[in-house]
């Protein structure tokens, strides 16, 4: 369930900010959330999502490359004090 909320909350909260179609936003985002969910490694999706993100999504590289390894870590379970 705490998986499930954010990832419902998210699809439908970006394509109402930057008009995108939620389908093409759950195509192009399928990829890494099933590597993720298949692995259970945050260490495997990384380098999808970074490639996602930079390509299909249009994101410039440096906030990327900073915000994409950050984002994962603080999201991470256990990994805060």
């Amino acid at each position: 369930m705490l998986f499930i909320m954010p990832m419902f909350i998210y699809t439908l909260i970006v394509p109402v900010r930057k008009r995108v179609s939620v389908i093409k936003l759950i195509r192009k985002a399928s990829s890494v959330f099933i590597i993720g969910l298949l692995t259970a490694s945050s260490g495997a999706a990384l380098t999808e999502n970074l490639e996602r993100c930079e390509h299909s999504y249009g994101i410039d590289e440096r906030i990327v490359r900073f915000g994409v390894p950050l984002g994962q870590t603080i999201f991470m379970p256990g990994a805060g004090g």
